[in-house]
């Protein structure tokens, strides 16, 4: 008498040596399913569907021989279906299997290379358009059948989470495979994120931590090429949109990378934009079709997906400038999500910590927080100069607590305060035009600016040169405080902070242009719009050849702290002035992509 499927699994457990011929006989011929006939398929489904209940852990052998199977050898789209029923019940009914099930539901979130040719192999020239669009639509089913299980087991069984993280960041393409596999392996976690909330978060998490370092990798090899000052330094005063767009695409040895991420970039802007805002025109209409199906989830939701991939992951890494743009985008939306950011990276700066290296997420926080104030032209005037506010009165009462204890300047330990200062002083020489406009340079007098200049930390000679510069400069024009002669010509032979400048650097031609009109390019006072320039090499020849009339300004201060009438106008002040800094090293972006 013959044995059904259920049969061989339930007598294999119970040592019945003909079900253990007939088990080994099965998962043998399993290896070779591609072989099979369409008969011999049909039977097995119909010989095993219910069998899912008696494939126990001592069935590991069958399980494993299953998983090997290609999904898209089943002959019709039913056969299809009902297989990854069946291996998503066994993985209901045995967490034992869940490890191998959830690794190969992910494997087949990665495009079959049968199906889905890499871009210009030979292959896909000689196959005809029926066959390719029905691969596309195989393809498709196997996309929607994987995602549909993944999201089937955490129903059933939510404690299985951490195991299906695991198989998701096992299964994620490598940042230097192919780029179509990279990008469709990151569609397919965007869906599943929707389709699965409980995981959501820690799903982008993982989608920003593999953006991320691609970003890291040119970032690098951007500034590798950028000489003295870093990239993000040398385009951070640039007064154009385009002049912040960083030209040394040509140079770099990842511009492969380059597309990969851009294209990335696309992709999860494109999921924010959903039904906010249509940036088809910023791209390909074929890039963004891949949203049309998914729900629109409020923006609130959305803001709580992506919110611990900024904490826990962005916030901790160093010198990227594409990734971040994601909530720099994602904040445009609506003003209390500016808010909440604000206020949480002005906690991570001034609430103690005592994790190891936390140092580092506070200075981040703090180059983020001047960032984010600086070039976001959705956050006005008004809550710009109150924050600036709350960064000076901070300053000055570090300085109190640190009464008069010496050789403090430099220490690591008062990193923060760098970092405060610095992020403080980008924001005011990025915006100063403003102060002008609105008749508030008298107030900046009572924030205490030169009480921090001058005191025991020196802080213009440990933060970031450009910044230490342009400041200089425009505090010159303003009569604020008179600070050249403190600087050291060459820098610090070593710093307590790290100078990341955020949002200094579009690197991405693509994604860009969905960012720029958020992006608010430095603008001088009108009456300086002819003077401005960061031409680092004439700031160091101004530096070398200055006289004393250099200083004559400090007297100006003594009488009269204010902007008047009898003010050198900003031509005279600059021939004279050590430093004249403040325009783009930077020229127009090149861009080579691959047709």
């Amino acid at each position: 008498m013959a044995l059904t499927g259920r049969e061989i699994l339930r007598l294999f457990v119970e040592n019945d040596k003909d079900a253990i011929f007939k088990y080994n006989q099965l998962c043998g011929l399993l290896i070779s399913f591609d072989q099979w006939s369409e008969n011999s398929k049909s039977e097995f489904l119909t010989q095993f569907q219910d069998a899912y209940r008696d494939a126990g852990s001592e069935c590991s052998r069958f399980v494993e021989s299953l998983c090997t199977i290609q999904w898209r050898h089943w002959s019709t789209p039913q056969q299809r279906e009902e297989f990854v029923l069946f291996l998503t019940r066994i993985a209901m009914s045995e967490v034992f299997h869940l490890k191998l099930i959830f690794e190969t539901m992910f494997e087949h979130l990665r495009p079959d290379p049968s199906l889905s040719p890499l871009p210009n192999a030979l292959i896909e020239s000689e196959i005809s358009e029926e066959v390719k669009q029905k691969n596309l639509q195989t393809q498709a089913q196997i996309y929607e059948l994987a995602i549909s299980g993944i999201s089937s087991i955490l129903c059933a069984n939510p404690t299985c989470q951490h195991v299906l993280l695991r198989a998701a960041e096992f299964k994620f393409p490598h940042s230097k495979g192919p780029a179509s596999h990279f990008l469709a392996y990151l569609k397919n976690m965007i869906i599943l994120a929707d389709k699965c909330p409980p995981i959501a978060q820690e799903l982008w998490i993982l989608i920003i931590n593999r953006l991320l370092q691609i970003d890291a990798i040119i970032s690098r090899s951007t500034k590798e090429v950028k000489g003295q000052f870093s990239a993000n330094e040398s385009s951070i005063f640039s007064m154009e949109e385009e002049n912040i767009k960083d030209d040394a695409t040509t140079r770099q040895m990842e511009v492969e990378l380059t597309e990969k991420l851009d294209k990335a970039m696309m992709i999860v802007l494109a999921r924010i934009s959903k039904g906010r805002k249509d940036i088809s025109n910023e791209c390909n209409a074929e890039e963004t079709k891949w949203i049309e199906n998914l729900e629109l989830n409020n923006t609130d939701v959305l803001f709580e997906h992506l919110w611990p991939a900024f904490c826990e992951s962005t916030l901790a890494a160093y010198d990227v400038q594409s990734v971040p743009f994601i909530w720099f985008y994602l904040c445009s939306f609506e003003e209390k999500y500016t808010n909440y950011l604000l206020k949480f990276l002005w906690n991570v700066v001034t609430l103690p910590s005592f994790v190891p290296n936390a140092w580092k997420k506070s200075q981040n926080a703090a180059n983020f927080l001047g960032a984010f104030i600086a070039r976001a032209n959705y956050i006005k005037f008004d809550k710009a100069f109150s924050w600036m506010k709350k960064m000076a009165n901070w300053c000055n009462e570090y300085i109190n607590a640190a009464g008069l204890r010496k050789n403090v300047e430099g220490c690591l330990q008062h990193g923060a305060f760098y970092a405060v200062v610095q992020a403080l002083l980008f924001t005011f020489s990025f915006r100063y035009k403003e102060f002008v406009e609105y008749n508030c340079v008298k107030e900046v007098h009572s924030w205490g600016l030169a009480r921090i200049i001058h005191s025991q930390f020196q802080p213009l000679r440990f933060i970031s040169r450009v910044i230490s510069l342009g400041f200089a400069t425009i505090s010159r024009q303003l009569q604020i405080v008179y600070c050249v002669h403190i600087m050291d010509e060459n820098g610090p032979a070593k710093t307590p902070i790290e100078h990341y400048l955020p949002f200094s650097i579009l690197q991405l031609p693509v994604s860009s242009s969905v960012i720029i009109p958020f992006i608010r390019k430095f603008q001088p006072a009108d009456e300086d719009a002819d003077h401005i320039s960061i031409d680092f090499e004439d700031s160091k020849k101004r530096y070398n050849s200055s006289g004393d009339n250099d200083f004559d300004f400090m007297e100006d201060d003594d009488d009269d702290n204010q902007m008047d009438e009898s003010q050198p106008n900003f031509t005279a002040v600059l021939s004279t002035s050590p430093y004249s800094v403040f325009a783009s090293t930077m020229t127009k972006a090149k861009y080579i992509t691959h047709h």
